[in-house]
């Protein structure tokens, strides 16, 4: 499923995913973002869900399967936090909000981007501009891969 995340000038992690999300792509993009955190940054990191769904491979087994690596990565979620932007799927999100606290990691769900940028302490207009311009630059960066991978030979 296609996603973008960057680093906002303040250092705000900003994220946004489109379509149907598996949970096998949420366990790798999980594992490939805590692998390359850098510990005791405390980062602060806005999700913008509100243009994806979770299929039917994501469940309770998997969110918790998901959260669970947050134990083995104290020293990078402690004092982290997260907001979730959801348009839909707030049942799972507010599932995965549940055991990512449980694990030290603060989440909270929002439904707008407004609020969710008052809790993080972010600039509004910037995280809405972002969210806006970000399925052209996704789309962008997929062409860029496109035509580099052209000049390969597999």
């Amino acid at each position: 499923m296609p996603h973008l995340q960057e680093y906002g000038p303040d250092g705000l992690v900003l994220e946004a995913w489109w379509g149907e999300i598996g949970s096998a792509e949420l366990l790798v993009h999980e594992k490939h973002h805590l692998l390359a955190a850098k510990p005791r940054l405390a980062p602060r990191a806005i999700v913008d869900l509100t243009m994806a769904r979770f299929d039917s491979s994501v469940g309770k087994r998997q969110i918790e399967a998901l959260t669970d690596l947050y134990l083995q990565y104290q020293d990078i979620v402690a004092g982290s936090r997260v907001a979730i932007v959801v348009g839909s799927d707030i049942d799972k999100a507010r599932l995965y909000e549940k055991y990512a606290k449980e694990r030290g990691l603060n989440v909270v769900v929002f439904n707008t981007i407004e609020v969710a940028c008052v809790w993080l302490g972010a600039d509004a207009t910037h995280v809405r501009e972002w969210m806006r311009e970000a399925p052209t630059r996704a789309t962008a960066q997929v062409s860029e891969v496109e035509v580099a991978d052209q000049g390969r030979d597999f």
